[in-house]
């Protein structure tokens, strides 16, 4: 694998947040996300915490469908979504700005291009490649671009270290 890029989970609420969501006390609400991916674990886990703590548990509302998950949002079936941040960003474009990020993304991990472990010089090509994009301004300005320069890193590497 050849990092690139780092996101997270990224909480989106309706423009304005007019239900003045607090991912930190989520309790109650319904939280839509998609599934097979770490925000359904993280949904479950908040969920637990809150009626271990003896209050409402935290209504799931699972689609493999990103942008259903973003039509839940939108339409006020739910409360919020859970997401990764390209595909957040990419929802507050795509509804001409109808929902917002909220707060800032967590447990960011890096992305990577996977390879065969048998293409070693390829990887380090790749590697290489990105550092010259890094050292002329384009792998900014390519992030700028899309809004995700939040994920940029400094430290592209083959088999980076995680954690």
């Amino acid at each position: 694998m050849i990092s690139y890029f780092k996101a997270g989970t990224q909480w989106v609420v309706a423009k304005g947040n007019p239900k003045n969501i607090d991912p930190n006390n989520a309790c109650g609400l319904k939280v839509a996300v998609q599934k097979g991916t770490v925000q359904v674990d993280d949904l479950t886990a908040r969920s637990k915490k809150c009626t271990d703590a003896g209050k409402a548990e935290i209504t799931p509302l699972v689609d493999p469908d990103q942008a259903k998950v973003t039509a839940m949002v939108q339409s006020g079936k739910a409360d919020a979504m859970m997401v990764d941040l390209p595909p957040a960003i990419a929802a507050v474009d795509l509804t001409g700005g109808t929902v917002q990020l909220l707060g800032e993304q967590y447990d960011s991990a890096p992305y990577g291009y996977v390879l065969p472990k048998a293409e070693t010089d390829f990887a380090q090509a790749i590697v290489d490649a990105l550092k010259k994009l890094q050292a002329d301004g384009s792998y900014t300005k390519i992030l700028t671009k899309w809004k995700c320069q939040g994920g940029a890193i400094t430290d592209f590497a083959v088999n980076p270290a995680v954690g």
